[in-house]
């Protein structure tokens, strides 16, 4: 987890980006889908659909199998 916040920092920090950690799916498992229906993945696709987040914001992933596998 250190290491993916720090390469998200740095991302952020690289692109002018202000980075705002509300969001973290910790052993939530993407392969049946429980990071979208119980997991903080859901929360922020619920927060977007709920105008919770501003436009032009910026989901960080390491790496798209995160969301997917």
């Amino acid at each position: 987890m250190r290491r993916q916040l720090e390469k998200a920092r740095a991302y952020a920090e690289k692109n002018g980006l202000t980075l705002i950690e509300d969001f973290r799916d910790l052993g939530k498992s993407a392969f049946r889908g429980a990071n979208r229906t119980t997991g903080a993945l859901g929360a922020f696709l619920a927060a977007v659909q709920e105008g919770r987040v501003p436009r032009g914001s910026v989901l960080i992933v390491e790496n798209l199998d995160r969301l997917s596998r």
